[in-house]
């Protein structure tokens, strides 16, 4: 009888540990998916930041070197005996 009670147990247990893993592996799958949907966002967030740190640079570059583009008047001092 008491093989009997194993059985029936093992035929009661065995679905609901199959069950807890498949949810368990699905959970995990969707992990999986939403890191990988989280990674794409962030690949193309970080290609915009790059155009945008790059246009951001080029108009730092541009008014740093201002100045120098224009020659800039010089005070000379004109002897009257020259």
């Amino acid at each position: 009888m008491k093989g009997l009670c194993r059985i029936y147990a093992l035929i009661l247990v065995v679905p609901l540990l199959v069950s807890c893993t498949q949810q368990h592996t699905d959970n995990q799958e969707e992990i999986r998916r939403k890191a990988a949907d989280a990674a794409a966002e962030l690949k193309k967030g970080v290609k915009e930041f790059q155009k945008d740190a790059g246009a951001a640079a080029e108009g730092a570059k541009e008014g740093w070197n201002r100045d120098k583009e224009k020659p800039r008047p010089t005070a000379t001092r004109h002897h009257p005996s020259e």
